[in-house]
């Protein structure tokens, strides 16, 4: 044990003059640098862990199941609306409401991709129904328009053959926020070449959209149902896999592997939030010279702002184990106890600010990169001040790894 405990040192050492170095890291290689095992080998973590099932995941889960269910009715009174010459215009933007209820509510989910919503190929348990879900930026508008004109959608076997970038909360988006006549794809298409597309009358289109919104939002339902019974006590009980964590009766074989993988959907703010949903369109990343607003998340509903605030949000959730950071216990509650208060205090404002920052921008998202692009890289700012300390003095603290995809990532 004790040559354990002395490699532990040294790498600890190496790795804090690095941050240093590299400039991310203010404290915590000052701090406790004599014999220190693990932190969760010091702390009891099921307290953290039981409430961001119980106060984090389970209750977002089921707002966006809550949401779902509205969004299928919506559709299904559109698509008879347009059928029976009934008010369509009314019915379109109950539609429409309630796809930016539904959005709003898995935006939130969007952080939690945690056992079942999580990848495969990463995450304990993943099942990948996260990108059954919302597949962006996976996402391709050509291939919506070719199944409207082949009206596959309604068959069976429809989403077990086909790619996630044909269904989903994107492709409703698509559907439903753009009623042109024309289509995303190029005029070599075979769809515009033999005169498919055009065969269409308008009023073809609408329905046929109408129909196809409707086939994918009673799939959404039905992954919605999937994503809660996974969680449920009552059925799959991956909230007790979460609290049990290390335990004989938990899919993780510790609860740092459990406490890692929570980290790791974390880490969604610094290389989704950060980088792709904020700098790419900004022009802060090497992929867009000036203001790219082709590359914004939301490009038909223009909301792509009101699903930063969503994301940030959750992260604050979880940051806190549940909406009230003092009833609930989170990882501010874990810096505390492993002495670093003053840096839950500073990620608990940074958080706030961030969103705050975020609210207070005026306009869409389109329309600040057009008008107020200082405003949208102070957005930028805000959010990088919080994902700084998740890279830095908190990933060393409570020595956490950090998700493959962000390993590269020294911004």
């Amino acid at each position: 044990m004790g040559n354990v405990d002395f490699r532990r040192q040294i790498v600890r050492f190496l790795m804090c003059i690095f941050l240093v170095s590299s400039g991310l890291l203010t404290l915590g290689c000052n701090k406790k640098t004599e014999k220190e095992p693990h932190p969760a080998d010091e702390v009891d973590l099921s307290g953290i862990l039981t409430s961001l099932g119980e106060n984090v995941i389970v209750p977002i889960y089921t707002d966006f199941h809550t949401a779902a269910v509205a969004l299928e009715t919506a559709a299904s009174a559109y698509y008879d609306a347009l059928g029976d010459g009934t008010d369509a215009a009314a019915a379109l933007t109950t539609l429409e409401e309630g796809w930016k209820t539904t959005m709003a509510a898995w935006q939130q989910a969007e952080m939690l991709q945690i056992g079942p919503a999580g990848s495969s190929a990463d995450a304990v348990a993943g099942a990948n129904l996260r990108d059954e879900i919302y597949s962006w930026p996976t996402v391709n508008n050509c291939r919506v328009d070719q199944e409207l004109v082949a009206g596959e959608y309604s068959e069976a076997n429809f989403f077990s053959v086909n790619l996630v970038n044909t269904y989903g909360l994107d492709v409703v988006e698509y559907l439903v926020f753009n009623q042109s006549a024309d289509n995303s794809c190029p005029s070599y298409a075979t769809m515009n070449t033999d005169g498919s597309w055009e065969g269409l009358t308008e009023a073809n289109k609408a329905l046929a959209r109408a129909n196809y919104v409707k086939a994918l939002a009673a799939n959404l339902l039905t992954r919605a149902q999937e994503l809660v019974d996974h969680w449920a006590a009552s059925k799959g009980n991956f909230v007790a896999d979460l609290s049990k964590a290390g335990s004989s009766d938990s899919v993780y074989e510790s609860q740092l592997q459990a406490l890692n993988d929570v980290f790791a959907a974390m880490f969604y703010l610094d290389t989704t939030v950060k980088d792709k949903k904020l700098a790419l369109p900004a022009g802060i990343d090497v992929g867009c010279e000036s203001a790219c607003p082709d590359k914004l998340e939301s490009q038909w509903a223009q909301v792509s702002k009101e699903h930063i605030v969503a994301n940030l949000q959750a992260f604050q959730r979880t940051f806190h184990g549940g909406l009230d950071a003092t009833a609930h216990t989170g990882f501010d509650d874990f810096l505390v106890d492993m002495g670093y208060a003053d840096l839950a205090t500073t990620m608990t404002n940074d958080i706030a600010s961030a969103i705050t920052t975020t609210q207070a921008l005026d306009g869409t998202m389109h329309s600040a990169l057009s008008s107020n692009l200082d405003g949208v890289k102070g957005v930028h700012a805000a959010v990088k001040a919080v994902t700084d300390n998740l890279k830095a003095d908190f990933v060393t603290i409570l020595n956490l790894t950090i998700p493959s995809e962000g390993a590269g990532d020294s911004d």
